[in-house]
């Protein structure tokens, strides 16, 4: 006799177990469909142009990594956070900033972000600091003393007795002094016999190479002379990333210096405070207050444009300068 019941039955089992599979394959997509979507956390964006633009170039800012002074400039890398647009004085400080936000935004003072609102910002006069960084003063007009600096045994590049002196402040690990070298060295092409330029020491306590490295300098001039100086500032300032230790050693060594004292001096740091005491006393005293720092016959260039350069010089040699 044929089982008609078992096969009615196992036709019947089929049907219940694809209606389980089916069912519950929906109830998967229904209850996927329902979780909330995970919001991923604001991060930081690089800042268009237009945004950046909202800031005039020369305003005076402040890092959120370690509250230095900033000159905006045309370059000057930006980022948008949590609707505010911060700037950095280098791709390093910036790529740092992005890594951890939120470890900077609130712990450097003054605020150095800026709140973009519709296109619009908030709070764009910042407070003034002083060259620690660590109180706040009111913000400064430009500075128009005209300042009687000592060259002292600073290096000098170009004739002594020439009518215009530049005086830079330098720090050989910030990008824009190292931007700044190819405007000066034109500067002295193009005025061989007219303008001289004195190097000033200024290493920034936030580029931890910069201090070795401008020892190093120092070190080169006290045992070379400044034909030796010069020629080691041409190789920092055409290989700016290669400040290491081992770095300044070879070029040293390029020069037939003393090792051995140079090697002593890389691990002394009260040494290297030492020997650049000079020129950081120079910094308060002249009211340096960011690298570069420029100054022609004694006056701060504000703007450091080629043309900017040209106008002040041309001014002196044609008698117009106004300083007495």
């Amino acid at each position: 006799m044929c089982d008609y019941r078992n096969d009615r039955r196992r036709k019947y089992t089929q049907k219940a177990a694809c209606a389980f599979v089916i069912l519950t394959f929906m109830t998967l997509i229904i209850t996927a469909g329902c979780q909330p979507q995970r919001r991923t956390a604001a991060q930081p964006v690089v800042a268009t142009i237009q945004q950046a633009s909202l800031i005039k170039d020369g305003t005076e800012l402040f890092s959120p990594i370690s509250g230095a002074r900033i000159t905006k400039g045309y370059q000057t890398p930006s980022v948008v956070y949590k609707n505010r647009l911060y700037f950095f004085c280098c791709q390093g400080h910036m790529r740092a900033f992005c890594a951890n936000p939120d470890q900077y935004v609130d712990a450097v003072k003054p605020p150095n972000g800026m709140d973009i609102t519709g296109a619009k910002l908030k709070d764009i006069k910042q407070p003034d600091v002083d060259i620690k960084h660590d109180k706040v003063v009111p913000k400064r007009e430009p500075d128009t003393t005209i300042y009687d600096i000592t060259v002292g045994s600073s290096p000098v590049k170009g004739p002594n007795d020439a009518p215009v002196t530049i005086v830079e402040f330098v720090d050989v690990q910030c990008p824009y002094c190292i931007r700044e070298w190819p405007k000066i060295k034109q500067i002295l092409e193009e005025y061989p016999d007219k303008v001289r330029l004195v190097f000033k020491h200024f290493p920034l306590s936030f580029h931890k190479k910069a201090k070795p490295a401008h020892a190093a300098l120092q070190f080169v001039l006290n045992q070379g002379g400044s034909e030796a100086f010069w020629k080691m500032h041409d190789m920092i300032m055409s290989n700016p990333q290669k400040l290491e230790t081992s770095d300044l050693r070879a070029y040293a060594e390029s020069m037939e210096l003393d090792l051995a004292d140079l090697d002593k001096l890389m691990t002394d740091g009260s040494r290297m405070d030492k020997m650049l005491r000079t020129d950081m006393l120079d910094v308060r005293k002249y009211k340096v207050r960011g690298a570069p720092t420029v100054f022609i016959n004694g006056l701060k260039l504000a703007r450091r444009n080629i043309d900017d350069y040209k106008a002040r010089i041309d001014q002196i040699l044609t008698g117009a300068d106004t300083e007495k």
